[in-house]
């Protein structure tokens, strides 16, 4: 029953309509999502899973029996207490950061950050201010800066004066004077001073509803810790209004940042033999890959450009919960399949190596427990898209491609890097299910524009770029690049169409 509740939750599903059978994925879940369902279960029901426990108990039911399994066997997790001090390594995904500085694509490199609003009730300010302190002491990646030294960026946690809150009134302000402060106030962040993040509240608004602001520069943060600072500041407030600071005191860090990055450094050591064969095996897509890059010359041109597509609410959902079963596919299976046959309809060819983006938070440690921790974990690979001469050949293929990725490809930073070889020039991230994240409904991240969270004088590695979420129940993504003529747009919508046709194959 306590299962239940909890996966409607994540799910945006109301729990009286899930089955103890039902499939986790075929209800709409996927890898992001499982990551926010087992720091819930840690969180209401005292257990610590991991996410690949979900992956193998798809159902209510399997779950249930494994969690009682895993009372009576509580796991040592390792983790670092107290306010961290010290030097922290680079993840493989800051090094290529600072590799773009130097390449010259980030000419405005302090202004490069994420930014997102959270929806919330009116709240007490002086709560409010006392959320955010205890936020602040919980989370010790808001306290990272980085120091030149010798043309090197160095990592390090220091002691920072966290910013004060930005309040502003919204009554009488039209979207683009409020976007402009939005803009303003993420403007400013320096990476060797410090903090790196603002936050804001806001409200005046006319359903008596306010907003938190936040931004943060990318280098400390990722979509999966939105998650995590929403949960947490919603739980922290919500147990100073009841006037129970012992919870909050007492609540236990995860495992650190640090200690992340260093399991990530070690990944080769853990078992060369199976690394050595991966090592041979990203080397030899690597070469693929900077020979593909040159075939998509032929279709760059000088000027950026960038194209928003929307798949209605209907499609959305049969994408989210209805058309899985047919080929026990997950959502990015079906994306990356329409993805390939758009780009072969751009092309001509069809072979296409894509970058993909991933949530990085792989089952790599036995003892690590990041489902509370927030950094930029983000991790890249390269992967080949291939369309076949029928759809349902070219579905098979690009899901059967996905599964053979060795973890998800988080050693291809630690065993290549992404600095060492040329990573393909089109680049595909889905976010998941950002509309989904809250335990009530009047706690969550809004689909409302948080302002320019990139420099203007920063420019994108990529020929082509794509970038999409469900918000507000539609599929939605952003794509950009440097195609040719008004390819940008016409490529997209080209994308939007292939993916219609994939769901309605379906």
């Amino acid at each position: 029953s306590k299962l239940c509740q909890i996966y409607g939750d994540v799910l945006g599903l109301d729990p009286e309509m899930i089955s103890i059978q039902d499939d986790f994925f075929r209800l709409g879940g996927d890898s992001i999502i499982s990551i926010q369902l087992v720091g819930r279960i840690r969180q209401q029901l005292n257990v610590r899973l991991s996410v690949k426990d979900v992956f193998s108990a798809r159902t209510i039911a399997s779950l249930a029996l494994l969690i009682e399994s895993k009372k009576e066997k509580e796991a040592h997790i390792e983790a670092e207490h107290g306010l961290l001090q010290g030097e922290v390594p680079l993840l493989p995904i800051q090094e290529w950061f600072f590799k773009q500085i130097e390449s010259g694509y980030l000419a405005d490199f302090n202004y490069w950050n994420q930014s997102f609003l959270i929806h919330v009730p009116e709240l007490d300010t002086e709560l409010l201010e006392q959320s955010v302190k205890y936020l602040i002491e919980r989370h010790d990646a808001l306290r990272l800066q980085y120091h030149n030294k010798d043309g090197k960026y160095l990592q390090q946690y220091r002691e920072v004066k966290a910013p004060s809150i930005n309040y502003l009134h919204v009554a009488g302000l039209n979207e683009e004077e409020l976007l402009k402060v939005f803009t303003d106030w993420q403007s400013h962040f320096d990476i060797e001073i410090g903090p790196l993040y603002t936050i804001g509240y806001l409200n005046g608004y006319q359903d008596a509803s306010a907003r938190i602001y936040f931004a943060f520069h990318h280098l400390i943060i990722d979509t999966v810790s939105w998650r995590i600072i929403t949960e947490d500041l919603k739980n922290i407030y919500q147990s100073l209004e009841r006037g129970d600071t012992k919870s909050i005191i007492s609540h236990t860090k995860g495992s650190s940042y640090r200690q992340w990055v260093e399991a990530v450094k070690a990944y080769r050591s853990e078992d060369p033999v199976s690394r050595e064969e991966e090592l041979s095996r990203w080397n030899t897509i690597a070469d693929d890959v900077e020979e593909n890059n040159r075939n998509l010359e032929n279709f760059i041109g000088e000027s950026y450009q960038q194209h928003q597509l929307m798949v209605s609410e209907k499609i959305t959902q049969k994408l989210i919960r209805e058309v899985h079963h047919v080929y026990h596919t997950q959502i990015n299976d079906l994306l990356l399949a329409a993805l390939s046959l758009a780009l072969s309809a751009l092309t001509g060819q069809e072979d296409h190596f894509v970058v993909l983006e991933g949530h990085g938070r792989e089952e790599i440690g036995n003892n690590l427990d990041i489902t509370e921790t927030i950094g930029w974990f983000t991790s890249m690979y390269p992967l080949l898209l291939k369309k076949s001469d029928h759809l349902d050949k070219t579905i098979v293929w690009t899901k059967e491609s996905l599964r053979n990725i060795p973890h998800n490809g988080i050693g291809y930073g630690s065993l290549i890097s992404y600095t060492a070889r040329e990573l393909p020039k089109i680049s595909f991230n889905y976010l998941g299910q950002l509309d989904q994240v809250a335990v009530e409904k009047s706690w969550f991240i809004a689909a409302e524009d948080s302002g320019l969270s990139i420099g203007a004088k920063n420019k994108d590695p990529y020929y082509i770029n794509i970038n999409g979420a469900v918000i507000a129940g539609k599929l939605q993504f952003r794509v950009a690049g440097y195609l040719k003529g008004d390819r940008i747009s016409l490529f997209s919508e080209l994308f939007k169409t292939k993916i219609e046709e994939v769901v309605d194959f379906l």
